[in-house]
């Protein structure tokens, strides 16, 4: 019974996933919303999984798809530490299969200073995300995302910002 009690917490700890939670700022066309990014880390990297909803203004004409959304993202299991950002500033520029990473240099957002700026850019030119990384925030340590979807009908394209919540 113990063995089974201790094989059941070692499993539930490898895939358990940190998760952080954010307040979407309003914007033109919205009036808030929630972000929730988790992080499932694997032996070879870390997956970032971004999950938003959007509360739009009212006679906004946006798609209903566009409101709420799950992104997934692979990236290296070093960008986990601030270690991993050190070495991406080093670099300027990180490509993955997906991906490419643009290290933007250091920013003080609020209290957390120092924050490392990255920017995520697609190879299928969809979005676009800015992050703040700071070692003191859950799951990726954003304490600040920005987000551009491109490609909206009528719009263009739309930017959402949000911060952590503590």
């Amino acid at each position: 019974m113990i063995k089974l009690l201790c094989l059941l917490l070692f499993t539930s700890s490898l895939f358990a996933s940190e998760v952080a939670h954010y307040k979407i700022r309003p914007g033109k066309f919205h009036k808030g919303g929630k972000i929730k990014i988790s992080v499932q880390e694997t032996k070879h990297h870390a997956i970032v999984k971004i999950n938003y909803k959007v509360k739009k203004k009212a006679f906004v004409p946006v798609p209903r798809k566009y409101l709420s959304r799950v992104y997934s993202r692979a990236i290296p299991l070093k960008l986990m530490q601030e270690r991993g950002y050190d070495e991406l500033a080093k670099k300027g520029v990180m490509n993955l299969p997906k991906a490419r990473i643009k290290y933007l240099g250091r920013k003080d957002y609020h209290s957390y200073r120092n924050c490392h700026v990255i920017k995520i850019l697609p190879t299928n030119g969809k979005s676009e995300l800015t992050a703040f990384y700071h070692p003191n925030i859950p799951a990726a340590g954003w304490v600040y995302v920005k987000i551009k979807i491109k490609n909206i009908r009528f719009l263009k394209s739309y930017t959402m910002e949000a911060k952590y919540r503590e």
